[in-house]
């Protein structure tokens, strides 16, 4: 928790190559880490609507706090889903460390339509990776 909160501090958001090689040896995330602690909060346990929620609270060295509640992850379910471009963006994260940008893209729009393609032949040409 403490090395994904320090990331997405620094980055304002989480992507696969802060996971890869050296990146958790990062010294700006392991300063951040060290100062980042996680606790249960009292009011969102498991009994409730919350449970799969957090709260950040930020306090600045002048002592100034900041926080946000969220209820659920973003993404995490029906009634919060992730908006398109985060979607896309994290979609492109992950399949453009197999695939060109151009595939990648191609594969993008195929499976944001997938209910229109006439056949799976399709995706399943855009998902083979390119021979090298």
């Amino acid at each position: 928790v403490q090395y994904c909160l320090a990331r997405a501090l620094l980055h304002g958001r989480i992507m696969l190559e802060h996971f890869e090689g050296e990146a958790f040896r990062d010294p700006a995330a392991r300063a951040l880490m060290a100062r980042v602690h996680a606790a249960p909060h009292p009011e969102m346990g498991d009994a409730s609507d919350e449970h799969l929620g957090a709260e950040v609270r930020i306090t600045f060295e002048d002592g100034r706090t900041i926080a946000q509640r969220v209820g659920a992850a973003l993404g995490r379910g029906p009634d919060n889903p992730l908006p398109e471009d985060a979607l896309a963006g994290k979609f492109a994260d992950c399949a453009g460390r197999a695939l060109p940008v151009a595939q990648v893209e191609r594969l993008q729009r195929l499976l944001l339509q997938l209910d229109e393609v006439r056949s799976l032949r399709a995706v399943t040409a855009a998902i083979a990776a390119p021979a090298s």
